[in-house]
């Protein structure tokens, strides 16, 4: 952060784009070194049978539709309209539709309903959460007030 500012003070603001790159490399040929990888040989068509299609286009889809909503409230429109809560009623809807999926139907789900069902993962996931909704909050609205 403070190499950053020095930067930007003395030399020019370009430069701090490349404060990274000594960075990236070393750990680039750090990962190249020591990470070990259960590779098993198959063929590209049984890779792609695996894939969960159906998962991907639920969880993708229901999450677009829930981000354009949120960003629209308050803004571009009211958020009691029909234009706000109509999106996230239907990508609600596709969340759950997602959940039901990946319990029930999928046979090599996008994410692993187990993984959701540890207490220890899910708490972390909730402190991620309200992570980032606190520093969303004080890098963007806080300079308003």
């Amino acid at each position: 952060m403070f190499t950053g500012g020095g930067f930007a003070q003395n030399v020019t603001w370009r430069w701090i784009f490349w404060i990274n790159l000594p960075i990236v490399g070393l750990s680039t040929a750090l990962v190249l070194a020591f990470l070990k990888l259960n590779f098993k040989p198959s063929s590209l068509l049984s890779k792609l049978r695996r894939v969960d299609y159906v998962g991907i286009i639920l969880f993708t889809s229901s999450m677009t539709g829930f981000l354009i909503p949120v960003t629209w409230g308050g803004v571009q429109y009211s958020w009691t309209s029909w234009r706000t809560l109509v999106p996230l009623l239907v990508s609600a809807a596709g969340l759950v539709a997602f959940w039901i999926w990946i319990e029930l139907f999928a046979k090599e789900p996008l994410i692993r309903p187990r993984v959701l069902k540890n207490r220890t993962a899910a708490a972390s996931y909730i402190g991620i959460i309200a992570h980032g909704l606190t520093l969303w909050m004080i890098i963007y609205y806080l300079p308003l007030y």
